[in-house]
């Protein structure tokens, strides 16, 4: 099977711990494979490589506009995969997920990853990884210098700060729970979450909706319909709220947990 010619691809493994993720990039996808493919100039790549991200990716959009620029583009970065997959003899069973121009392989860092132009960078290394609902967590945690950190794919930036100090500080608990302290304690933890979670004991911000539009959702049948959602709440809205969003995530979540449980991880 020719994964690397998927644009979005996530295997059916639903979780993994202790275990090593390698994520590797194209470096500056975008401009590299437009100049490798004669598309913009030298002048033109040099300006682009040393100029701020947001203005690339402006530019880079612009010339996108051209259908036969972003086949061109879409085509480059296809290749760059392929030859990423051969050159390291990649098999299906190690490739995780793929985010367009970016590979996430399970337990080995690819050695070969320069092509001319084409550069797959080390991104990012991860230990553990849960795919829930439409969300896929990606953990990392090292208990020699205590680095850590939670990435969210399905959840964009400034949706996710939203949540920051609250249902994504207690993921990042669960997460470390689970790598450091074992499942068992890791289900007393998320029971106890799921208790006070029902029982509306947590601050506010635990209710915001975990989802790409992150607001507060009422069920209250108006005049315009049955339910509203508002940008933020107070303390005394809980009973109102309608918080079966989040309540997904975390029975998801205990599913997984209890299927790690009884299959000794």
């Amino acid at each position: 099977m020719e994964l690397y010619k998927n644009i979005n691809y996530t295997s059916e493994i639903k979780y993994l711990t202790n275990t090593f993720i390698y994520e590797v990039d194209i470096q500056k996808a975008n401009i590299n494979v437009l100049y490798s493919k004669g598309i913009i100039n030298k002048d033109t790549y040099d300006f682009l490589y040393n100029t701020e991200r947001m203005r690339r990716q402006i530019y880079v959009g612009k010339l996108q506009k051209d259908p036969k620029v972003s086949k061109i583009l879409k085509q480059g970065i296809l290749e760059a995969k392929q030859l990423l997959f051969e050159a390291n003899n990649i098999q299906d069973y190690e490739v995780l997920s793929i985010k367009n121009d970016a590979v996430f392989l399970i337990g080995r860092l690819p050695n070969i990853r320069q092509f001319d132009l084409i550069n797959f960078v080390h991104k990012n290394t991860y230990t553990g990884f849960y795919k829930v609902l439409n969300y896929e967590f990606y953990y990392y945690y090292n208990s020699i210098n205590s680095n850590e950190y939670l990435h969210v794919k399905g959840l964009g930036d400034e949706s996710l700060n939203k949540h920051i100090d609250y249902f994504y500080s207690f993921l990042k608990d669960l997460f470390y729970t689970i790598q450091c302290n074992g499942v068992e304690i890791a289900l007393r933890l998320l029971k106890d979450y799921y208790n006070q979670y029902i029982l509306l004991q947590l601050p506010i911000g635990h209710y915001r909706r975990f989802s790409p539009i992150s607001d507060y959702h009422f069920n209250i049948i108006t005049d315009i319909g049955d339910g509203f959602s508002i940008e933020n709440a107070q303390d005394d809205q809980k009973s109102s709220l309608d918080i079966s969003n989040n309540l997904k995530i975390i029975i998801e979540l205990n599913k997984i947990l209890n299927n790690m449980y009884f299959n000794k991880y």
